[in-house]
């Protein structure tokens, strides 16, 4: 993918388009990953006056809309967003969020840190006051590092710095790191495939151009970036496990997602046309979101020990 396609994918994304609302009133996965990650949040915070979430990708922030509903007697909600392309794609986003929140009556705030690089964050940049409770919020912006280890480990080492009292972290549950070509092909093939099912099931009674928008801009372009690149170029995923093993090194303990939390899950899967096809299993204290029995995203709940 060009870095002109890779900017149109993250402004289409980003912007409330009939594009984007279809994808998160139809496709399972989006408001799942997000209300769970959102519900942990509420779970942490609940009882805190001031709060600041950090979202290492925002992208539409419809998620904070719910959290601004659960969160209606805070005193203020900071939300700063680390953005490593271009601050125009989230302006949007930061007025948007702004407007929801004074029809709601909470004192808010939205900054966005740009850095071209996450070798560069530092603490200054974010104006953390010690009487906030900090959330993170990882929205798939981990496996984008994983061929980056001198970001990745920049990032970490903010972290660890700043202790939230818990991080959120949504990523693919694919393994897509290895050198082999045929070995990535055939992950890719079960993944995107059941990612295409997914699409035909719950937008069967949609246009064929909904579909096809979808198909192309986002799953053909993912699966031709995932197959074509090789070497230094080639973008790598990795499962829960890995990540699990990495954020070890941090001194990161995993929490369990709450009774909760699954609740929230399962009523919404309710929802959906095709949210009988999804399946959820535990792995560890995390959880697997899949596509009949086919892995498609984990959701797992961190904070530093003492």
């Amino acid at each position: 993918m060009s870095e002109f396609q890779r900017l149109k994918v993250e402004e289409t994304i980003t912007a409330i388009s009939p594009i984007v609302a279809v994808l998160h009133e139809k496709i399972p996965f989006f408001q799942v990953g997000q209300l769970a990650g959102v519900q942990a949040i509420v779970e942490r915070v609940e009882k805190a006056k001031r709060i600041h979430i950090i979202d290492l990708r925002i992208r539409n922030g419809m998620q904070w809309t719910a959290l601004m509903q659960a969160l209606s007697t805070t005193e203020i909600l900071k939300i700063t967003a680390i953005v490593t392309m271009s601050e125009n794609l989230v302006r949007g986003t930061g007025e948007r969020l702004a407007k929801f929140a004074e029809s709601m009556n909470i004192p808010f705030s939205f900054k966005s840190v740009v850095v071209s690089s996450l070798t560069e964050i530092d603490e200054a940049q974010f104006d953390l006051n010690p009487k906030e409770t900090v959330a993170v919020f990882s929205e798939y912006a981990l496996q984008g590092l994983v061929s980056e280890p001198n970001e990745l480990e920049a990032l970490m080492g903010f972290m660890r710095k700043i202790r939230p009292s818990i991080m959120v972290v949504l990523e693919s549950e694919v393994n897509l790191n290895s050198s082999v070509f045929a070995h990535r092909f055939v992950e890719v093939l079960f993944h995107y495939g059941a990612y295409f099912d997914c699409v035909n099931a719950c937008l069967e009674s949609s246009s064929g151009g909904e579909r096809g928008l979808i198909e192309s801009m986002f799953l053909n372009n993912h699966v031709r970036e995932l197959l074509v690149k090789e070497g230094e170029e080639m973008a790598r995923v990795v499962t829960v496990d890995v990540w699990r093993q990495f954020f070890g090194r941090f001194f990161m303990w995993e929490v369990e997602l709450s009774s909760s939390a699954m609740e929230t899950v399962n009523l919404l899967l309710g929802r959906f046309v095709g949210g009988k096809y999804c399946t959820l299993d535990a792995d560890g204290g995390s959880l697997i979101v899949g596509w009949k029995g086919t892995p498609i995203f984990s959701i797992s709940t961190w904070k530093f020990l003492h």
